[in-house]
């Protein structure tokens, strides 16, 4: 069986308190060299550029691609047609026979201006979704803003905390 050998830091302690204190100095060197956000500089990036906002956007965008073209009473483009005929040499007449037509879709009773109001409710759900998104998205980075500012006070608490007790130890290894 192995003996855990004594701590010299802190004696009655086993060696993993060292280790935490080898571990928040370690942090705490890491949090000094690391730059602060701004919490504005968080919600900017958190509404324009979440992954979940990304897809509000292109559903948005969507939506207006589904709104072009509607509306329009003549929703494709009429088909001309003619057809021209000589008379064979069979007849009796050398007479040029011709006919003509236009073909074309034509939308009556309000149909089109259905469609256009069914394209603008889409367009006006996405943009209400995309609303809803960033303001998650938003909230969402204030709560983690909020978190990593307690989490860094709590650590700067326990470097001060750390700092004090080895000073209680340097104090009582002098007595």
């Amino acid at each position: 069986m192995s003996q855990v050998a004594p701590n010299p830091v802190l004696p009655g302690r086993a060696p993993v308190a060292s280790g935490l204190t080898f571990a928040l100095l370690f942090a705490s060197a890491a949090h000094a060299d690391s730059p602060l956000l701004l919490l504005e500089e968080v919600l900017s990036r958190a509404r324009a550029s979440a992954p979940e906002v990304t897809l509000a956007q292109r559903a948005v965008e969507e939506a207006q691609a589904t709104r072009v073209g509607q509306g329009v009473i003549l929703p494709t483009n009429p088909r001309l047609f003619g057809d021209v005929r000589k008379a064979t040499a069979a007849s009796a007449s050398p007479t040029v026979g011709t006919a003509f037509g236009a073909e074309a879709q034509i939308e009556v009773s309000g149909v089109a201006t259905l469609r256009l109001a069914e394209a603008d409710a889409r367009l006006e759900v996405a943009r209400r979704e995309l609303l809803a998104q960033r303001r998650r998205a938003m909230s969402t980075a204030w709560r983690a803003y909020v978190e990593a500012q307690v989490a860094r006070a709590q650590l700067d608490e326990a470097v001060e905390l750390l700092s004090v007790q080895e000073r209680v130890v340097e104090a009582s290894r002098a007595r």
